[in-house]
């Protein structure tokens, strides 16, 4: 099918330009140009692959493809039609600028305004009314536009208060707009909003895409350095036995768990596309606990926590090796390279260590996080403290 679609377009594109520049073309020039145009914006903005991470921003490229597309359209049959009709070319122009104006107004509109992300308000008065009802002065408020969260079949909205990007609040709600004080509750109204994001955030979308095609690019060259590793490592010696078998044993492990990142990625982007992504509707809880269920990655990286450590503490050792005898890396300049892969998993280490301290199960979806417990509770006194007031 693309290998079809490319012969279209290169057709097309070799069609409308020998008409354009033919001395007795068989097409009005005006289509010519149309046809070449929107071939060169086909082109342009052919779908990306794999489609299911990519299906938000190919629908994105489709809709602008087909907004630039009539755009260009119109303002060649005005053009052609202001010619034939003799119209002063001052009204000409001012119809062309209408036309790009409304063109900008109407990519404005499908690609951020007629999202829910885009919205300030969750939509529901008694909801947006709480909201308002229990924000401090000078905070503003994020997470509001997100859909319905669904526990037990009863939905809830979750909002964020924050001044200056710092989180200074956290309020669950349901839909007559009472604060929800159950922690167990709460974590699972969190776990459906950190889905929510996830899927519905066009923010959050690309930075997914972009983790996905980042960590398949990470495991060409992790899976050609694993080739070479053997070679890369001789010239340490044997002294270095058990350190090489620690940061080979690590390696298998970040490629193991990078695997199951993608995989994890890829389901979630498929369970976006399914339910809406940006025009989502709602999260139940079971599709929560349905979708940390199929996600393997954490619970790898958890089991193994302990390896990894030690092979982030082996790779940081021998990188100041490194850079003490330069004649290592010299040698085995693939060495380096390896090592600082490794220890950029310091990051993961911790997360992964400050869960089972907190003795929480390190998931896709967590629940509310120690800081979220205190912003959440903080919130619930000045909720009383603003009902005492206004009672």
């Amino acid at each position: 099918m693309s290998n079809l679609s490319t012969f279209v377009l290169v057709l097309l594109l070799v069609g409308s330009f020998s008409q354009l520049v033919a001395d007795a073309p068989f097409m009005h020039p005006a289509l010519s140009g149309f046809l070449l145009t929107a071939t060169l914006l086909g082109m342009s903005f052919r779908p990306r692959r794999p489609y299911v991470i990519y299906a938000y921003i190919n629908k994105a490229f489709m809709k602008t493809f087909l907004i630039v597309s009539l755009g260009l359209g119109s303002m060649l049959l005005w053009t052609f039609f202001s010619i034939n009709r003799g119209i002063e070319s001052a009204v000409s122009l001012i119809i062309v600028f209408l036309i790009v104006g409304l063109m900008c107004l109407f990519m404005v509109y499908v690609l951020y305004w007629g999202l829910p992300f885009s919205r300030k308000q969750k939509g529901v008065a008694a909801v947006d009314a709480a909201i308002a009802r229990y924000k401090k002065q000078e905070e503003e408020v994020a997470g509001a536009w997100q859909p319905d969260l669904v526990v037990d079949g009863n939905a809830y909205s979750i909002a964020t208060y924050h001044i200056q990007r710092k989180e200074t609040g956290i309020l669950g709600l349901d839909m007559q707009g009472k604060a929800v004080r159950d922690l167990a509750l709460m974590n699972k109204i969190a776990a459906c909003s950190r889905l929510a994001q996830e899927v519905a955030n066009p923010e959050q979308i690309n930075a997914r895409t972009k983790s996905y095609t980042d960590t398949q690019k990470m495991l060409e060259l992790l899976d050609k350095g694993l080739a070479g590793f053997d070679r890369s490592v001789a010239v340490l010696g044997e002294k270095e036995a058990k350190r090489i078998q620690t940061l080979k044993q690590t390696l298998l492990l970040i490629r193991e768990y990078s695997q199951a990142l993608c995989e994890m990625w890829y389901l979630e982007a498929e369970w976006g596309s399914k339910h809406g992504n940006a025009h989502l509707k709602e999260v139940r809880f079971e599709d929560v606990l349905d979708l940390n269920g199929k996600m393997k990655a954490f619970a790898l990286i958890t089991d193994q926590a302990e390896l990894l450590r030690e092979g982030i503490g082996a790779a940081r050792s021998l990188l100041k090796l490194i850079q003490k005898e330069p004649v290592i890396h010299s040698k085995s300049p693939d060495l380096k390279p390896l090592m600082e892969l490794i220890s950029g998993f310091e990051k993961t280490a911790q997360m992964v260590e400050t869960a089972k301290e907190n003795g929480a199960q390190y998931l896709k979806y967590m629940g509310l996080s120690e800081q979220d417990q205190e912003n959440w509770q903080s919130r619930l006194a000045w909720v009383d403290k603003v009902d005492k007031k206004t009672a």
